[in-house]
């Protein structure tokens, strides 16, 4: 008889979220490809794995406000959340008294703002 372990089920349930990093990766190299050119694959794989997880840390839960937030941090430089030039975006992007899509609105309203 086959049973699935504990172990089976984690597995598989991490299974989307590594296409997604992996996606994520292949998005990055893609829109970013100057910043990226440099970059190892598994270390641009793990870079896009500890800012999704920032993401998620921020109540980002979408594949595409998770996407774009890994964007800001390409665009902006990595942590760009805690970088004193990036205070308002830092304090709109973890407003979560606001609904995820309305703080990736604003993030991007306020940089288009800058230019």
């Amino acid at each position: 008889m086959f049973a699935l372990t504990a172990r089976h089920l984690k597995a598989l349930e991490s299974a989307p979220d590594e296409a997604f990093a992996y996606r994520l990766v292949e998005h990055v190299r893609l829109v970013f490809a100057t910043e990226t050119d440099a970059i190892e694959d598994q270390d641009l794989l793990q870079r896009v794995r500890t800012a999704r997880e920032r993401a998620r840390e921020l109540e980002l839960t979408t594949e595409r406000n998770i996407a774009l937030f890994i964007d800001l941090g390409f665009g902006l430089g990595e942590d760009f959340e805690s970088r004193p030039e990036n205070k308002r975006v830092a304090a709109l992007i973890g407003d979560i008294t606001s609904h995820e899509d309305v703080r990736i609105a604003r993030v991007y309203l306020e940089l288009s703002r800058q230019d």
